[in-house]
């Protein structure tokens, strides 16, 4: 059906945006690594504590950027079993 090859064209997209995800979720991973090797006094100063709120706002970008994608993900195999 026609519906059908418009929601697959949507696929690599959202694939690529997966992949972007998970280059994201790798570079939280990172800096928390990062974080906790630190001194607990650098952890504890302005720069660590900036730092740590980066870090968590990058979370937060992840967790908000990974919900719409699934919520996509979600309307597309609606649409599909509607077009069927």
């Amino acid at each position: 059906m026609k519906a059908h090859k418009e929601i697959d064209k949507i696929t690599p997209f959202i694939e690529a945006l997966r992949e972007k995800l998970d280059a994201l979720q790798e570079k939280i991973d990172s800096r928390e690594e990062t974080f906790g090797n630190r001194s607990e006094n650098w952890q504890e100063s302005d720069k660590g504590q900036e730092f740590e709120e980066k870090t968590n706002e990058l979370q937060d970008q992840h967790t908000e950027i990974e919900s719409l994608i699934d919520e996509i993900e979600g309307s597309l195999e609606s649409l599909r079993e509607i077009t069927e």
